[in-house]
Parts: structure tokens; sequence; C-alpha cells
């Protein structure tokens, strides 16, 4: 593990971190805004890291130091921070840890808690740096009291500090994802009974390209709780009809049709995209174990079609980058990634077609907007990590 995090709360506060925690960003190769449905996602840690590193700053109470956002919180007891961004995720996560009370903070941490926030992971690109914070953040403060938690329970405890702390309704998928994550496997995720396998990636015949739009969303902020409550909307309405549905993984295409009348043609959509999308899923891994990756960039296009047209998260950027790059010679497919409405996209290319083709949707994209995008490969080699003093575990 790199020692970024740690040199930098030496630099902060002048005495090393106890704990240094990573968790990577990832990508999800097929599989979106299916995971609070209670279907099949297929995710994978990349090279991109959050890195938080714990200790005693020296002085009681609670702060926080990210320097990658020249931000800095204090607090003289546990942390309250709703103010948004960085802080409330990590305040969320230790308020679920040792409580909001002040007895139990410094019961816990009697000689304060200093926390330092570094990483390589954009912010608000749908590379879920916010589960991956969340998941350094969790594994950092347990080492720090000496406690244990498995890779599940970490991931559900993420979910809910997102959920009820920082007021974004997300899935299990993204601290899943990061909390599992394996080198050179994407994962194979069941959300109704989190049961998952590892799919192994055909890294030395394809690599997958990352396309940040640089459109910064906050989820709390966009359509992303719309979209949710649209599903319970279209649930609610099926099992009128269809009892008993309790989720969308319940329903095939054959029954949404029975159902159109009932349900509206924008909830008929919204249903649509999430039952055709769990299919794709089973389609992929289908596919790549049979080394068709032609197949699966048609199914990468597919999923972007029907998250522009039926779930309609989606953006003028996001359409631009995937349709260039599906000009591009070795590309397979690509289709917006993680919530939408800004943020990323991916692309599946022939092993090192991406030397021609970002730079070429680099241009494309300067020319149509005037600003620059980030265009860059990830490898699926991200795994969660833990170093105490100097031994790495």
């Amino acid at each position: 593990m790199q020692t970024d995090a740690r040199s930098l709360y030496e630099q902060h506060f002048g005495r090393p971190p106890r704990v240094v925690a990573r968790a990577p960003g990832r990508v999800n190769l097929i599989g979106e805004h299916t995971d609070y449905n209670s279907g099949l996602v297929l995710p994978g840690g990349i090279d991109r890291h959050v890195e938080v590193a714990c200790g005693e700053p020296g002085a009681p109470g609670f702060i926080l130091h990210a320097p990658d956002l020249a931000e800095t919180h204090r607090a003289s007891g546990p942390p309250t921070t709703r103010g948004g961004g960085v802080a409330d995720y990590v305040a969320g996560m230790i308020t679920a840890l040792l409580g909001g009370e002040e007895d139990a903070f410094r019961r816990s941490c009697p000689r304060g808690l200093g926390v330092l926030v570094t990483g390589t992971v954009p912010r608000a690109s749908g590379l879920s740096s916010s589960a991956a914070l969340l998941v350094a953040t969790g594994l950092a403060v347990h080492r720090l009291l000496e406690r244990s938690i498995r890779p599940l329970e970490l991931a559900r405890l993420c979910q809910r500090v997102e959920n009820d702390f920082v007021g974004v309704r997300s899935g299990i998928m993204d601290p899943f994802a990061s909390a599992h994550a394996r080198k050179g496997s994407l994962l194979l995720l069941d959300c109704r009974d989190l049961t998952h396998q590892e799919i192994p990636f055909p890294s030395r015949k394809a690599e997958v390209l990352v396309l940040d739009t640089r459109v910064e969303r906050r989820l709390g902020e966009t359509g992303y709780n719309r979209r949710r409550e649209e599903c319970e909307e279209a649930v609610a309405a099926l099992r009128t009809t269809l009892a008993p549905v309790t989720c969308l993984r319940d329903v095939d295409l054959e029954m949404l049709q029975k159902a159109r009348p009932s349900l509206g043609e924008v909830l008929f959509r919204r249903a649509s995209h999430v039952v055709t999308e769990n299919r794709r899923v089973t389609e992929t891994v289908r596919h790549l174990r049979a080394g068709d990756l032609e197949a699966v960039g048609r199914i990468l296009r597919e999923s972007h079609a029907s998250l522009a047209r039926d779930y309609e998260v989606s953006c003028p950027e996001l359409d631009l980058v995937v349709e260039t790059a599906g000009t591009c010679e070795g590309v397979l497919g690509a289709r917006m990634t993680g919530a939408g409405f800004g943020g990323c996209a991916l692309a599946l290319a022939r092993k090192g077609a991406g030397d021609d083709a970002l730079p070429r949707i680099a241009h494309v994209f300067r020319e149509r907007f005037s600003r620059e995008g980030a265009f860059f490969r990830v490898e699926l080699t991200g795994e969660p990590r833990v170093e105490e003093g100097s031994c790495a575990t």
C-alpha cells in the first residue's frame, strides 16, 4: 500500500496515524439501477481508491482533514456534520460505530479522533467514491478500536449510513463491490439474497475505459431518489394485478405488458429498464464465460439505450461520449455507468484500443462542450486493505 494518507496525516497532525485503510472505487460493467430493485449487478474494484488515515490528533474531540478538497472540520465531541460532501460520510460512519452521544465518543476515543481522507477516485463521477470512502472509514475505525467486521456486515453498514445519515437511498451494490473486490475479477452479485460469484475478467484480451464527463451530481439533489420512488410505485401498481409481487425482480416483460394500462407509460418504462437490465446481466456473464466480447459490447450499447430512453438518467455529455466511443476502432461497446445525471460512462475495448480511442473521444468532447473531460483506462485490480504500524494486512 502506498503511504500517501500516512504522510499527509503526519504533515497535518504532526504525528503518524495508527491506522491507514484503503478501499477501491468500482466500475459496474452491467446492471444499472437494478441493485435497489433486488436485481443482478456485475461490478469490479478498480485501481483508483480512497484512503483514510486515523489516529489521535493530540487534543480531545474530532478533526477531519481532506487535503484534496482543502477542507477541515472540527468538533469538540463526536462529529455532527450534515453540511454535505465528504464530512457527512465520515461523520455518519463514526456515528454509526460510536454513537452520537459525547460520553460514548469520549469513552471510545479519550484522546480524540483525527481522520484524514485522500484518494484517486474522481468524486461524483459514477465510480463510487462515496462507497469507497465509507468502506475505508469503516475499516480504519474498526481496526482503530480493535474490532473486526466481515465484508458483508461492512457493506450493509455503509448502505445504512448513506441511506439514513447522508440521505441518499442507495442500494447495496457499491459498498458490497468495494468491500468484496478481488484482483482480476468482476462480482456477479444477486442483490436479493446477497450471494455472489467471482467472474474472471479477460484482461489479456480486453480493457475498460472510463469516460468521465466531469458533470458533477449530488445524488440527493438529482432524480436518483425519485427513480427509486417510481420503482416502488410500479411494484405497488403491479401488486394489484400480479400479486404477490414484492419487487421488480419478480416481474418479466410479459407480466409488464399485461399490466401496462395500470402502470401508465412512465412507470412502465422505468420497470421495463430494470427487468431487461437483469436479463442483460445474465447474458453478459454467459458471453464472458464463452469469450464472446463482441456480444458483451452489444449488450453494453443496449443498456445505455435503455438507461437513456426508459430510465431517463443520461445527459447530453454522457450520450456524446458513448456515441463517440462506438465509432472508435477496437471499442466493442459503451454505456453510462453509476447513478447517471452526469458522471462517467465506461467502454469495453480490445486490449490496446484505448491508445487511439481515448484521445479521439477527448477531442470530440472538447469540440462539443468547450471544456475538458477525463478519459483513462482502469484495471480491475482494486482490493480493500488495512495497514497498521509497519505491517500491511
